[in-house]
C-alpha cells in the first residue's frame, strides 16, 4: 500500500508541474517561441511517461484489489486443544481474540476442550472506513 501512495505522490506532483508550466507560458505570450517549444515538448515527455508508469502499474493494482475484496469472503481456521479449568479456558480464548481468532465452537472431552476458531485473513481494506453503518 505504501507503494501505491508513493505512486499517487509521484503523480500528484508531476500534474501539479504541469499545471505550474501551462500557467508559465500562457504569461509567456511575447517571449522567443523556441522557449515555449521546449518547455512544451518537455510537458508532452511528462505526459508521455506518465501515461507509460500508469499502464505498468494497472494490472498490479487490479490484481491487489481483486486479491483484497477476496479476503473479505475468505476464513481463515484454527482447532486448538486446551486442558484446564474454566479460567484457563477463558485465558486462551482472551488469547486468540487478540489475534483476531473468533471461537465458533467448542467441544469436551473429558480434561480436553477442543476450541474451533475462525478468523478473516489480514488485508488492507480494514484500514478503511465502513460507508454503510
Amino acid at each position: 500500500m505504501n507503494f501505491m501512495f508513493i505512486f499517487s505522490a509521484r503523480l500528484l506532483l508531476s500534474l501539479s508541474l504541469l499545471i505550474l508550466l501551462f500557467a508559465a507560458l500562457a504569461s509567456c505570450k511575447d517571449q522567443d517561441n523556441s522557449d515555449i517549444n521546449k518547455v512544451a515538448s518537455q510537458i508532452e515527455d511528462l505526459v508521455v511517461d506518465a501515461k507509460n508508469q500508469i499502464s505498468e502499474i494497472t494490472p498490479k493494482i487490479q490484481k491487489m484489489t481483486s486479491d483484497e475484496i477476496g479476503k473479505l469472503f475468505s476464513f481463515e481456521y484454527r482447532v486448538v486443544d486446551v486442558y484446564g479449568s474454566v479460567k484457563e479456558i477463558e485465558a486462551a480464548l482472551n488469547e486468540f481474540g487478540k489475534d483476531r481468532w473468533e471461537c465458533f465452537s467448542i467441544t469436551q472431552d473429558g480434561e480436553q476442550h477442543r476450541l474451533y476458531l475462525k478468523r478473516h485473513p489480514s488485508s488492507y481494506l480494514r484500514y478503511v472506513p465502513r460507508i454503510v453503518p
